[in-house]
């Protein structure tokens, strides 16, 4: 068997074509022997004589093909051996990956060129905070302990005609079919408003005290209202503000101030 493999890689394709046909027809024509062992010797040479006709023109069907191609290195392989065509084609489909690879680099290269990278356009104004915004925001976030009731409702508007009040006094809303649904808040104005805007204009030293004075009365509602709440819980909060009540006492509102007014010079539109 080993041989046999051998001479087959050494022989030239066309030579092997040929091999190969003769090997089918012998084989169909010891089939049709064994079926039909009844008939006469003429009718077998008879059948021999065709199966060696299709043979000889199978080799001639596959010398045509091969005349037809026109490639001139696809004919020139008919002599070369079967080791060899091997190797020829194993290099022709490295190459052609090879080929194909650097032509695509090379064509992306081309049509796509190094994009320039976009000029960093202008962010916007620089939000850092001060220690003032830390004030106010703390004095915010606890703002009924800190600052007086607002707004101060003792001397509120009565409502326009055609109005009535919504539930939240100094606020109405119109009935009257020219303003239905109309909302005018009467509410004062004045006073220090639970607002950013507003608070951010008060003198620091104002603002601490307001600070220490509501956590203090935090404090004091926690302690009242101890038994509804978890003792865990009731401790971690009392920690907390703790903590933030030194830190409050420890704030020094000149150089809050003088943070703050460098600070607006270079980001508060006037």
């Amino acid at each position: 068997m080993t041989s046999d493999s051998d001479s087959d890689e050494e022989m030239t394709l066309a030579d092997l074509q040929r091999k190969t046909s003769m090997t089918r027809a012998a084989a169909s024509a010891s089939e049709a022997s064994a079926v039909n062992d009844d008939e006469d010797d003429e009718e077998s040479k008879e059948t021999d004589s065709k199966s060696n006709g299709k043979a000889h023109d199978d080799d001639e069907d596959d010398d045509g093909e091969g005349g037809d191609d026109d490639d001139d290195e696809e004919d020139s392989d008919d002599n070369l051996t079967l080791s060899a065509f091997m190797k020829t084609r194993a290099k022709r489909s490295k190459d052609k990956i090879s080929y194909k690879e650097v032509s695509s680099e090379d064509e992306d290269d081309e049509v796509i060129p190094n994009p320039k990278k976009p000029k960093p356009s202008p962010g916007p104004p620089s939000t850092e905070e001060t220690a003032k915004h830390t004030l106010v925001g703390n004095i915010l976030k606890r703002w009924q302990y800190c600052l007086p009731y607002w707004p101060d409702l003792s001397n509120v508007e009565k409502p326009p005609k055609t109005f009535i009040e919504t539930g939240t006094k100094g606020v109405y809303v119109g009935i009257a079919p020219d303003n239905l649904g109309e909302i005018r808040d009467l509410r004062p104005r004045d006073g220090k408003a639970p607002i950013f805007s507003v608070l951010i204009k008060f003198p620091a030293k104002e603002l601490k005290e307001d600070l220490v004075n509501g956590i203090a009365k935090q404090q004091k509602a926690l302690e009242d209202n101890k038994d509804r709440y978890p003792s865990d819980w009731f401790q971690t909060v009392s920690k907390l503000l703790k903590a933030e009540a030194k830190t409050a006492r420890a704030l020094v509102p000149s150089k809050i101030d003088a943070e703050y007014k460098t600070w607006a010079r270079k980001h508060v539109r006037k």
